[in-house]
């Protein structure tokens, strides 16, 4: 008996769960709903993945060829790599009209570009 109540209330909360979501979505549109779940990772989030993603290529092949010039960073779309030397590097990403960069090594995600 108790089995049986308690698949009554799951199933009693994922259809209101379910109900409420509808309403959301035909009100505010999918996209809309998704992103305000968080689901659609983008400016600055997104911006230090990528950032992060690429200082880890460029100390990788620093430690195979002892620099971080002619590093290929192609695969991070929306990448710039501002300078590169045999000890220093500033890369940039552009998200959401927003600019973000990270010195290296060792360094972390900031906002703004690199500066010289």
């Amino acid at each position: 008996m108790s089995r049986a109540v308690v698949f009554i209330a799951v199933m009693a909360i994922l259809i209101g769960g379910s109900v409420v979501f509808y309403q959301q979505v035909s009100k505010h549109g999918l996209g809309e709903v998704v992103h305000s779940l968080g689901f659609n990772k983008s400016g600055r989030g997104a911006a230090e993945d990528e950032l992060l993603a690429a200082g880890v290529t460029l100390d990788q092949q620093r430690a195979v060829r002892g620099t971080y010039a002619g590093v290929d960073l192609r695969r991070f779309h929306d990448l710039t790599l501002q300078y590169a030397t045999d000890t220093a590097y500033c890369i940039e990403v552009r998200k959401s009209e927003a600019v973000y960069h990270l010195t290296g090594p060792g360094g972390v995600p900031h906002g703004g570009p690199c500066f010289a």
